[in-house]
């Protein structure tokens, strides 16, 4: 299970793998004499981050610029089909979902 969460990649939002992988490694949790009170006792405020908010902030703007600027800056047959590709509707706003 360890393996598998430090494995995992997950894009574009927060996880608690970190946390989860901290829980999975304790000792008390390995050696099964973990109680209901478990993480009252020995995470009572969760995992502090390992990332600052300034950390994140020029992170997403190196992601901004790699993937939004250079998109901006396509060919103009590649910016004709986003801009096409932007036009179609959402099938979640058509009328087949009015009942």
């Amino acid at each position: 299970m360890i393996r598998t969460l430090k494995d995992s990649t997950v894009f574009g939002v927060h996880t608690n793998i970190p946390y989860l992988i901290e829980i999975l490694n304790h000792e008390e949790f390995q050696s099964g004499k973990m109680t209901t009170r478990f993480i009252e006792k020995y995470f009572p405020e969760g995992l502090k981050s390992s990332v600052s908010d300034k950390d994140l902030r020029a992170w997403a703007g190196q992601i901004y610029k790699v993937t939004v600027l250079n998109v901006e800056s396509a060919s103009t047959s590649q910016n004709t089909v986003l801009s096409n590709t932007r036009a179609i509707s959402s099938p979640w706003n058509s009328t087949w979902r009015a009942v």
